[in-house]
């Protein structure tokens, strides 16, 4: 499917490996009144367990990268108009990233769907943080995957022509201040 350019410069994207506190992150912002969107992997692993299915990354892997396209494109599409920031718990360049951590082709219509449907040039990235990694019941990868996520993700968005900012190692609050500070000096 062909889209539009699209640039929502108030989406704003916080992704990087499993584990390393994004989740955590996003439910800090929106009990600070942010709009957020939970991340698709986690709910489509959910409801695939749920049924018996096997589209999860321990799974059917293409079948999984589609489902989270289709959801991360619905996400995207779905947010309301206007100006105020939306977080979102990954982004569809993080699908150019799952690709290459599976060791997939990128499609052309990927590509262009990743061109065409834009976020904020600045993505935050959660890198991995083995102090607080832990595994739960559908976090199954180990810390050496979930740097090696954090290695793929990050190459999908430079290639993706986004810019990061490194969140800090620090207190969830700490985070929090650093992820406005930097959008209140981006606008």
């Amino acid at each position: 499917m062909s889209y539009n350019l699209q640039l929502k410069k108030h989406y704003y994207i916080i992704t990087g490996g499993p584990g390393s506190g994004k989740s955590t992150l996003l439910n800090a912002l929106a009990a600070k009144g942010f709009a957020t969107v939970a991340e698709a992997g986690r709910q489509i692993i959910q409801d695939e367990l749920a049924w018996g299915g096997n589209a999860i990354h321990t799974g059917d892997r293409l079948a999984f990268r589609e489902k989270m396209m289709a959801q991360s494109i619905t996400d995207y599409l779905q947010q309301p108009e206007g100006d105020k920031p939306v977080f979102f718990d990954r982004g569809i360049p993080d699908l150019i990233g799952y690709s290459y951590l599976i060791q997939q082709p990128i499609s052309q219509d990927y590509w262009q769907t990743t061109k065409a449907l834009r976020y904020n040039p600045t993505i935050f990235m959660a890198p991995p943080w083995a102090d607080i990694y832990e595994h739960d019941a559908l976090r199954k990868q180990d810390f050496q995957e979930a740097t090696d996520t954090y290695q793929a993700i990050k190459r999908g968005y430079l290639e993706s022509e986004y810019r990061f900012t490194e969140l800090p190692l620090a207190s969830i609050d700490e985070r929090v201040a650093f992820i406005l500070h930097t959008i209140e000096n981006d606008s």
